[in-house]
């Protein structure tokens, strides 16, 4: 389960890779005296080939023992570490996993541990502290947060599985996280590449140009030797046909007032002081002149700066504009790919550096837009998730495919939402509409925290602008309610309870019944059921059964059944058989 492909332009490493195949090797550990450490490292700025090594050795493990096993988790954030889990639990079709509110990491690490075959993970961008060892770990104290909820306060690293049959190998930015992971033991640092490896890396790029070994020098030198770098600024000249010494003028007669401030950007979000600037140089003009070329480009790259950096949908980039323009669109997304901006992993999954996502942002705050590409994110977030996963009047009929849609295009929902947009009500709830399905998603995997935050903001944004007594407002309450008494706060759960039955009495202005009310009924009585208020959720369904409209029959019937089944255990045997037969009515 490897999301790329071999490297053919792969250049160089030779000796960190020696290292790795002879002291994390899958053979090492076939018995029960075996020593070779089943954990290793790899650390180092970022930018500086540590994912391409790990490709490396996967692809040589893989070859060199056929039967291997490889996994690979993304660990950039809990969302993505959650999901890398999933899929190892849906491929491998570990038992449980598809129950509602399993513990996914936990199955996975135990399934790991138990099993005969041999295997390799690789962890990659595991570089928040927090995530693998819990809020508050900088200083050495503990988390307290609930196992599998998934959150920063979960320690992570507990879930991070370890037996003689399996070996992990730790990609990081942080060395601080890496020998943790490890121990302290087997760290190896990706270090900037020396002149041979800069050398054959432009020669690769630059297949079929004419430069000189000086030329070769000069512009490794200029990039300060890291191999993201250079990548990049091969795919500026090749796209643009100039030589290695008009790209380094390019260089000269960059605004250094910009660059400074986009390498400020860096500090600001946790960038080591010492980072290269050549980096955000290089993305930077070629960015800009991405923007001059194809202008659509640098919308795309505007959008996916406020989504999650990884496994971005077509349908993210193609939502905002017509069919009429697929091959512009196809065109744009080319430069992207050809300045190595962006990278198509599977067909139609679309990732960006984390850096240039971070350089785009800060353009755009410097030309005031940033607030525009946010509500432009949300809504076309919006558009698709509701495209794809069923509104609340279908909640009832939610199955595991669905939840596996849902999981595929929530790190983006997260990510749009750590962003603020414009204070327009539009915008407003549109957002509240994302926060109530990211709370409910989160609670299913048993985040209850996470969801509660979610959910609060949520309430918060809908008392403000649709009212206490809104439907919408009440959904959320309901959902919150749950939230609130799985984290076990009974008080909270209560009070805002105590909302909840004024759905009762909620009438348009004229008097009449409000029709917009029905997708709301049948998962609110659904909750009243659930939370034993059953004369509130008999006289939800008695005004709810009132109407006589075929498109809500599958929430009734799925709120009769709630009802049927809550009753007996109530003692209300007669009761439950009369809702029975309403059903088959």
């Amino acid at each position: 389960l490897v999301p790329y492909t071999g490297n053919p332009d792969f250049v160089g490493r030779g000796e960190i890779l020696r290292k790795l195949k002879a002291q994390l090797s899958p053979a090492h550990r076939s018995h029960a005296s075996a020593t070779s450490p089943s954990k290793a490292c790899l650390y180092g700025l970022g930018g500086i080939g540590k994912t391409q090594i790990a490709i490396a050795y996967v692809f040589w493990a893989k070859q060199t023992y056929p039967g291997i096993s490889v996994f690979w988790v993304h660990a950039s954030n809990p969302e993505r570490f959650c999901q890398s889990y999933a899929l190892i639990a849906e491929e491998c079709q570990i038992p449980g996993f598809q129950e509602p509110g399993s513990d996914v990491l936990a199955l996975v690490k135990t399934w790991l541990e138990r099993t005969k075959g041999k295997w390799l993970m690789v962890i990659d961008s595991a570089d928040d502290m927090e995530m693998f060892f819990g809020r508050g770990s900088q200083s050495g104290s503990s988390s307290t947060a609930a196992p599998g909820s998934g959150t920063r306060d979960e320690q992570h690293a507990l879930y991070i599985p370890e037996c003689r049959n399996g070996v992990v190998l730790v990609a990081t930015r942080n060395m601080q996280v890496g020998s943790r992971l490890t121990a302290g033991k087997h760290l190896f640092e990706v270090k900037k590449m020396d002149g041979n490896e800069t050398e054959q890396l432009i020669r690769a790029g630059l297949d079929g140009l004419y430069f000189t070994a000086v030329d070769s020098e000069t512009l490794s030198s200029r990039l300060e030797h890291l191999p993201l770098a250079i990548v990049q600024a091969c795919s500026y000249i090749r796209e643009n046909a100039i030589s290695i010494t008009a790209y380094l003028q390019l260089l000269d007669d960059g605004s250094q007032t910009q660059i400074e401030m986009l390498t400020k950007e860096f500090e600001t979000f946790g960038r080591d002081s010492s980072a290269p600037r050549s980096v955000a140089e290089t993305w930077m003009l070629s960015f800009q002149q991405v923007k001059r070329q194809n202008p659509l480009g640098g919308q795309l790259l505007a959008l996916m700066s406020s989504l999650d950096r990884q496994a971005i949908p077509l349908e993210f980039l193609s939502s905002s504009w017509q069919d009429s323009i697929t091959s512009e669109l196809q065109k744009a997304l080319g430069i992207l790919k050809a300045f190595s901006f962006v990278s198509e992993d599977k067909p139609g999954k679309f990732s960006i550096h984390r850096l240039l996502q971070l350089i785009t942002q800060k353009c755009l705050q410097s030309e005031g837009r940033f607030e525009q590409v946010v509500d432009a994110a949300l809504g076309t977030v919006f558009s698709v998730y509701y495209s794809k996963v069923q509104g609340p009047e279908r909640w009832a009929q939610e199955g595991p495919e669905d939840w596996a849609v849902q999981g595929s295009l929530i790190p983006h929902v997260m990510a749009v939402l750590k962003h603020v947009g414009s204070h327009s009500e539009d915008m407003a709830l549109t957002r509240a509409a994302l926060l109530l399905h990211a709370g409910r998603f989160v609670g299913r995997q048993s985040r209850w925290k996470c969801a509660g935050e979610l959910l609060l903001e949520a309430r918060q944004l809908c008392e403000l602008h649709l009212g206490e007594m809104h439907p919408t407002t009440l959904l959320v309450l309901a959902a919150l309610v749950e939230a609130h008494k799985s984290q076990g706060r009974s008080k909270e759960a209560e009070e805002v309870g105590k909302r909840l039955p004024a759905l009762l009495t909620l009438e348009t202005p004229g008097g009449e019944e409000d029709p917009c009310l029905l997708p709301f009924v049948a998962p609110l009585a659904s909750t009243y059921a659930s939370q034993g208020k059953l004369k509130e959720a008999e006289e939800l369904l008695l005004r709810f059964l009132d109407y006589d409209n075929p498109d809500t029959e599958a929430d009734e019937l799925n709120s009769i059944d709630t009802l049927t089944e809550v009753l007996p255990h109530k003692g209300q045997l007669k009761k439950a058989e009369e809702w029975g037969t309403k059903g088959l009515k």
